[in-house]
């Protein structure tokens, strides 16, 4: 019996600083620098799980996996199976790091690039059912760029019962300062700021609002319906005050790195599938069924530096809104949020109790999809049934 649950790492690619890079590289070599977001957990020179296999699927020029992987005696094996099973029969780790971010996919029509998360999911629960055992897995990022591929992920964690967590880095470093918003607040509505990818960052602003905005009166509701503004339609809403101005002004000032002058002037188009090149300036507008409203709203070119910014108001008018710490967390300290995420993934690994329910999740996944899609049809008031989840945190 091993000393230390053991992890098999699944991974599209691994180069630096790809995910695969500050997520496993940091469990094997911990910095110095990592002490003070709380990695490893409890002041411990090393993590108490292992990093036991790794399975990559595309290796580029850059890769670093597989010399970091030697130099730790971690095997690398060609198969999803042979690292769940260590080389042999049966399932024979504890858990499983699925990171499906990073490498050379299409993109559909919709913009959306074609990650693999689902497939090598597949491949994961297929040893699951074979050795009639299953262990805790953790998705990097949103499920699936597919709505079918994210109900049948958590369907499935459900049918077999075993623990999955998934979601972003930026909820979990936090917010810039205290973030004041006190839990059971009757919120009205909220406004999100972004940059840079439609889809790819759009999801990280979307699961930052949640983790926050979920925690109000009643819990998430639920979202019955999105609307997107692009293009010429967004600037047609923000004149007629499709969302708050004043959210807005004051979530721009929370934006720690922001260019000087008008936002209006200064945002441009992200470089992104050739798809959405049309699709600039963007907006989403999410109708909750508690009467709550969102709005995300890109930002790129006026604001930069893993900058989101949140404003939020509840009914009696009182405003709350701030920034989320992963402005300070970037490439100059290897990107330290996810020290502060490797610390919640080894908690769920040990206790299989993950930061939020799974409905979260999936209705992050469902609903970044819903708004990159609703881009297609825009100014149009879109029903999304599939949305309505209701969960508290």
């Amino acid at each position: 019996m091993a000393d230390k649950p053991r992890l098999a790492v699944i991974s599209t690619v691994y180069f630096s600083p790809s995910h695969s890079d500050v997520i496993v590289t940091r469990w094997l070599e911990p910095r110095e620098s990592d002490r003070a977001f709380g990695w490893p957990v409890n002041g411990l020179d090393k993590p108490r799980t292992d990093i036991a296999s790794a399975y990559i699927k595309e290796f580029t020029d850059k890769d670093v996996g597989r010399e970091i992987l030697k130099k730790h005696n971690v095997p690398l094996y060609s198969t999803v199976r042979e690292a769940l099973t260590l080389g042999g029969d049966k399932l024979a780790v504890d858990g499983v790091l699925l990171i499906g971010e990073h490498g050379t996919y299409p993109y559909n029509e919709f913009g959306q690039k074609m990650y693999p998360r689902r497939e090598l999911f597949d491949e994961i629960v297929a040893v699951f059912r074979e050795s009639g055992r299953s262990v805790p897995i953790f998705n990097d990022k949103h499920l699936s760029y597919d709505p079918a591929s994210a109900i049948h992920m958590v369907e499935t964690a459900k049918e077999l019962a075993f623990p999955l967590m998934a979601g972003s880095s930026i909820p979990a470093c936090g917010m810039l300062e205290p973030w004041q918003l006190p839990r059971e607040a009757p919120l009205k509505e909220a406004v999100s700021l972004y940059y840079s990818g439609r889809e790819m960052y759009a999801y990280h602003s979307i699961a930052l609002l949640q983790s926050l905005v979920a925690q109000r009166a009643g819990g998430e509701a639920g979202i019955k319906s999105v609307t997107s503004y692009c293009g010429d339609l967004f600037w047609e809403a923000e004149k007629a005050g499709v969302w708050p101005a004043d959210l807005l002004e004051l979530a721009l000032k929370e934006s720690v790195h922001r260019k000087e002058g008008d936002w209006r002037q200064n945002i441009s188009s992200p470089n992104e599938a050739e798809v959405l090149a049309d699709k600039w300036p963007a907006a989403y507008v999410f109708e909750h069924l508690d009467g709550f409203r969102s709005t995300y709203l890109n930002m790129t070119g006026h604001i930069t530096g893993e900058t989101f910014a949140i404003a939020t108001r509840d009914e009696n008018g009182k405003i709350y809104s701030g920034c989320s710490a992963s402005v300070n967390n970037g490439k100059e300290n290897f990107y330290a949020h996810f020290a502060i995420l490797n610390a919640k993934i080894e908690e769920f690994m040990l206790t299989g109790k993950s930061p939020y329910p799974v409905e979260h999740y999936l209705l992050t996944t469902l609903a970044t999809d819903a708004a990159v899609r609703a881009l297609f049809q825009p100014g149009v008031k879109i029903a999304t049934p599939h949305l309505e989840l209701p969960y508290t945190v």
